[in-house]
């Protein structure tokens, strides 16, 4: 008989079919979301205008605020001007390019006024110079150069005369009388307080540093009294309130004096050298020309303009002529 074959069932079982292939994980669309969630959100992002800077932004530009914060997100996201303009206007309110720009550049502004401050801050905190008060006015600052005017007396300083007056004792005297809390006999009595608690090695190295003559207690307390208005020197320099107040008092009762400086030529150069010699003789010559129209000079600071006041100090410094700066209290009408 001829053989037969035998039939083989060479189906997989389920334990023996192998594992199906790995799928690679597609980058979900979230992700992304939060990466320019993350960029919107950084230091430098486009987005730290205020509420009040955004109102005050689209009142200049005449757009409504949600259009203009619109516009800030969409900076923040990465995305250009040009492109802006031509496919987003349904978020800007169709604002035009220069319009975009100028809100570009306040964001920019004002990233640059954040990344300052917080830089400005971190150094204050770490000499221990930082208070609350200061870090509230520090963050309130519209532009930078009133913050850089609100740090500079409070940058450090190698040693300056308030410090070597605080080394003295005189900083509670100054206080108080910041405070008005003292009259002249509570301050000199405070000062003399101050010199006896300081002893007297602390007496004669003050007197030595006054010059002054007489006995070491009257030259100490001399030497405290202008250690007093050294420190109350600097904590003027410190208030913006009393700078400001200053700043508006010299603008007002300021008067500017410039005058000619009489024989230049002859005091520079080769004018000692003969008829003939005229290098030197010759410049100076040229700078009283240029300086003629400021030769008798007098106005009021507030009405003198600025290319005005930079020609009075080009002639100056080309030894052409002299500017003061006098008060007209006695005379405000002037």
């Amino acid at each position: 008989m001829p053989k037969t074959k035998e039939h083989v069932d060479l189906t997989l079982s389920d334990d023996d079919s192998p594992p199906p292939p790995a799928k690679r994980p597609k980058p979900s669309k979230p992700e992304a979301s939060s990466k320019k969630a993350a960029a919107a959100s950084a230091p430098g992002a486009a987005g730290v205008l205020s509420a009040a800077a955004v109102r005050a932004l689209a009142s200049e530009l005449g757009a409504r605020p949600v259009h203009v914060e619109g516009c800030i997100r969409l900076l923040a996201d990465g995305h250009t001007v040009p492109f802006i303009a031509r496919y987003r206007q349904h978020e800007t309110g169709g604002m035009e390019p220069p319009l975009l720009r100028r809100v570009e550049a306040a964001s920019k502004e004002a990233a640059s006024l954040a990344a300052r401050c917080d830089s400005i801050v971190a150094a204050l905190r770490k000499a221990a110079r930082l208070t609350a008060e200061l870090e509230a006015a520090l963050r309130a600052a519209p532009t930078l150069a009133a913050l850089e005017e609100l740090y500079a007396p409070h940058k450090s300083k190698p040693c300056s005369l308030a410090e070597r007056a605080r080394a003295l004792g005189c900083e509670p005297a100054a206080e108080a009388v910041w405070r008005a809390a003292v009259d002249d006999a509570g301050l000199r009595q405070a000062v003399r307080a101050a010199a006896a608690g300081a002893g007297a090695g602390a007496g004669a190295g003050a007197g030595a540093g006054a010059g002054a003559g007489g006995g070491a207690a009257s030259s100490g307390e001399a030497a405290l009294l202008d250690g007093v208005q050294k420190v109350l020197a600097e904590m003027v320099a410190r208030s913006p309130a009393v700078r400001d107040a200053a700043r508006a008092r010299l603008h007002a009762c300021a008067l500017v004096r410039c005058t000619a400086v009489g024989g230049g030529s002859s005091k520079k150069g080769d004018g000692g050298g003969g008829g003939g010699g005229g290098g030197g003789g010759g410049g100076d010559k040229a700078a009283e020309d240029n300086f003629r129209d400021y030769a008798d000079f007098e106005r009021p600071l507030g009405a003198v303009s600025s290319h005005a006041w930079l020609a009075m100090h080009r002639g100056a410094e080309q030894k052409g002529g002299m500017v003061k700066v006098a008060s007209r209290v006695s005379d405000p009408s002037r």
